[in-house]
């Protein structure tokens, strides 16, 4: 059967902090001795707290739509920021082969526990038989059967927080099988929005046939659609600054038509 149901969520840090004076730190660690703009102040805890609740109650929404669709598989898009692919390598798209993926939900400045761990199985065959339709498809995908954090990170964190902090809050049941994708998002040349799309109308279309319930996710960011080149800190500043317009980006639950895949 067609891909039926589609899912678009952000996954930036603050997905993940539960506590306003957490939020306060993370901000203070972005904006450094960067000066902030006048709604900066009018964050106060009272309202960081109301974005968590969005948040959290946003997040539900499209956990209960995976629950109610239950599928079989779950194929899920996402980037990296120097993760798992340093400059050595970065691959425009990449699909995962080994038979499970791991890593933990946690900021980068707090340590990985028990707690923060997180466990993706992956259908290999599958991820398998999509890589050789992609590539048969025209799209140029890398492979890799293992993830091997750059030189210099924690391996313990390994798999990319684009997979790993959505996968934490949506997907129903641990046993779920997966299919991962990457995209470069983050190191320019990435792929264009056209081609972007027409990735996403291959997979619709080549999927079509499969007897399954299969689902698909898109992981997104909003500060990675800035592209354009910037002078040393003025990118800082700009994230910054549009702090307070993240979380209405996010808060929003959206259903995307599988033709249109993020």
């Amino acid at each position: 059967m067609p891909i039926g149901l589609g899912l678009g969520s952000s996954h930036p840090t603050y997905v993940i902090l539960k506590k306003p004076e957490e939020w306060i730190d993370a901000y203070q660690r972005v904006a450094l001795h960067t000066p902030q703009p006048p709604e900066a102040a009018l964050e106060t805890p009272e309202v960081i707290q109301s974005y968590i609740d969005r948040i959290d109650r946003s997040f539900q929404v499209l956990r209960q739509q995976l629950l109610d669709y239950d599928p079989d598989l779950l194929v899920v898009i996402g980037g990296d920021q120097s993760e798992i692919f340093d400059r050595s390598n970065v691959p425009n798209l990449m699909i995962y082969l080994g038979e499970e993926a791991t890593g933990h939900n946690v900021p980068r400045f707090q340590e990985p526990s028990a707690e923060t761990f997180v466990r993706l199985k992956v259908d290999v065959e599958t991820s398998r038989w999509l890589l050789h339709q992609l590539v048969a498809e025209g799209f140029d995908v890398a492979f890799s059967t293992e993830i091997r954090p750059p030189a210099g990170r924690n391996p313990a964190r390994s798999l990319s927080h684009a997979i790993v902090r959505p996968a934490c809050f949506l997907i129903p049941r641990p046993d779920l099988p997966t299919v991962l994708i990457w995209e470069n998002t983050y190191d320019p040349p990435s792929l264009p929005a056209a081609r972007c799309y027409e990735l996403g109308r291959t997979l619709a279309r080549v999927l079509k046939n499969d007897p399954r319930r299969i689902a698909i996710l898109g992981s997104g960011d909003f500060p990675m659609t800035r592209a354009d080149p910037a002078p040393a800190g003025s990118t800082r500043r700009w994230t910054a600054g549009s702090w307070t317009s993240w979380p209405a980006a996010t808060a929003r639950p959206r259903r995307t038509c599988t033709d249109s895949t993020p």
